[in-house]
C-alpha cells in the first residue's frame, strides 16, 4: 500500500508498506511488513544466495547504496553473519 495523498493523516500511519493475507492452521490471518522490512528481506536472500551488491541491485530494482544501507542494517540485527567473499565492506 502506498499512498499518494494522505489527507487528515500522516507520520507512521502515512507510510508504506506491504499487507499479505494467508491462511495458518485454518485461521485467516493478515500480516503488515514496511517496505524498509520487506526490501531489507529481498537483500538478505540475494547475497545469501551469493549475489553481489551490484547483481542484488540489478535483480531487486534497488540502488546500490540503498543495498549497501540494507546489507549493513541486516548485518547490525544479524540477519547476515559476514559481509560475501570478494566484497569489500562498505
Amino acid at each position: 500500500m502506498h499512498f499518494e495523498k494522505s489527507r487528515g493523516f500522516f507520520g507512521r500511519d502515512a507510510h508504506s508498506f506491504v499487507a499479505q493475507y494467508e491462511v495458518r492452521d485454518g485461521a485467516a490471518v493478515w500480516t503488515r511488513t514496511e517496505i524498509v522490512d520487506a526490501e531489507r528481506a529481498r537483500v538478505v536472500a540475494a547475497l545469501k544466495d551469493g549475489m553481489s551488491i551490484r547483481d542484488t541491485a540489478e535483480e531487486t530494482g534497488i540502488h546500490r547504496s540503498k543495498v549497501a544501507r540494507l546489507r549493513r542494517k541486516a548485518m547490525e540485527k544479524g540477519e547476515l553473519s559476514s559481509v560475501p567473499a570478494g566484497e569489500a565492506a562498505q
